[in-house]
């Protein structure tokens, strides 16, 4: 039973209970919790929570919640436990970009640092003075586990003359960048593990070859990272940690033509790495008034769904015959949520599929359609939530026994 005027949205398994929070219907209200659900004690509050918190792990499902909001903290980013309530910054890291300075111009004045967090020879003050220099820095979870999290760095220079027309005029599609509008750029990665509290960075200086990263991800099978990137966000690449520092090496380009990819809800699930595609539609962006600030927003269409084999480096097109619509993530190293739908946008039928062999075979069809799915460690328990004939959140545990 939930409280009259709450929500209850599920995020993992921890034990044998069921994590997740308790949000307020009332837009105004900043009444949240943090909870959890077992059989013999019912939903229990565990601690009020911010709004952050509250709707911060609704993607991912992961015990940790990075953020970069929080307030009266010094740090730019934190990552918070969902069970203990324990908070860590992220360390400190000084990284330095070896790169041509007839390519990209940088200083060692430290005063120029990323947030908090990160102090990084940047480009030349001069570019900035022009608004002909762009920089990025993000940090995001690494798909597949809760103690990884990682962080990019980017400096971009324009091409001379291109003034402050060009200032903001990169195409962001799903967090990556059209790297045509630069002159060159330079980027930097590091990684972060949560238990060990420790910054892991390239053996080598940072320098031009190294890759625009995208998207890292965790195997379970493996134990190993993967990684999206390069100009075309198509290239693989496999990463080793030894200790504090890490490797990088290049593994697979996929070669889709004219299609484009789309990484955010890719990961390594059985011996596969799951990857959208589809073929964008030209927009014509000539006719867009404030040039100083826009980003082209990408029409898709023919959208399929890959299949990428890690070690024969097969690739299978999963929905070309678009049996499914939708393929939904979920905090599973084995399974997806298939969705079908009719013209008008009505879910009509929603399966369980499990990757293997490098395809994905059907092994339940829901009586309901859920609308979140969470599994625990071993692969044994999956909770799903869902909303009944008269329109009412229920939610129902499977036992899962799968070969």
């Amino acid at each position: 039973e939930i409280e009259e005027g709450f929500e209850f949205v599920p995020s993992f398994f921890y034990e044998d209970k069921i994590y997740g929070a308790l949000r307020s219907k009332d837009v105004d209200s900043e009444e949240n919790y943090s909870v959890y659900y077992s059989k013999e004690e019912g939903l229990i509050k565990v601690r009020e929570i911010e709004m952050w918190e509250a709707y911060g792990n609704t993607g991912d499902k992961n015990r940790r919640i990075l953020t970069s909001n929080i307030k009266d903290s010094g740090s730019s980013y934190i990552i918070k436990d969902s069970v203990t309530g324990e908070v860590k910054e992220l360390p400190k890291v000084e990284i330095e970009f070896l790169n041509n300075p007839e390519e990209v111009r940088v200083t060692s004045d430290k005063d120029n640092s990323i947030g908090d967090e990160y102090y990084t020879e940047y480009i030349d003050r001069k570019y900035y003075g022009d608004e002909k220099a762009w920089k990025s820095d993000q940090c995001y979870s690494v798909s597949g586990s809760d103690n990884y999290f990682y962080r990019v760095i980017a400096n971009f220079v324009y091409e001379e003359g291109n003034g402050k027309e060009l200032a903001g005029s990169y195409r962001n599609l799903y967090g990556k960048y059209d790297t045509s509008n630069f002159k060159s750029y330079a980027t930097a990665m590091v990684l972060y593990d949560y238990e060990e509290s420790k910054a892991i960075t390239l053996e080598d200086n940072y320098s031009e070859k190294f890759p625009l990263i995208t998207k890292v991800m965790y195997s379970n099978n493996n134990n190993k990272f993967y990684a999206f990137g390069g100009e075309k966000e198509n290239e693989i690449y496999e990463i080793e940690i030894h200790d504090d520092k890490y490797s990088i090496n290049h593994l697979y380009t996929i070669d889709l033509g004219e299609r484009m990819t789309e990484t955010w809800f890719s990961k390594v699930i059985g011996n596969s790495i799951i990857l959208g595609t589809f073929i964008a539609e030209d927009i014509d962006s000539s006719n867009i008034e404030d040039k100083d600030n826009y980003y082209v927003e990408v029409v898709e269409k023919e959208r399929n769904t890959i299949l990428f084999d890690i070690e024969s480096k097969e690739i299978n097109v999963f929905n070309e015959d678009e049996e499914f619509n939708d393929i939904s993530n979920t905090n599973s190293n084995k399974y997806l949520i298939l969705k079908q739908c009719n013209d008008e946008g009505i879910i009509t039928k929603v399966l369980l599929g499990k990757v293997k062999d490098n395809k994905i075979e059907y092994v339940y069809e829901f009586k309901s359609y859920p609308w979140i799915v969470v599994f625990d460690d071993e692969e044994k328990r999956m909770f799903t939530q869902y909303f009944d004939d008269e329109g009412k959140v229920k939610h129902e545990l499977f036992y899962l026994d799968i070969e």
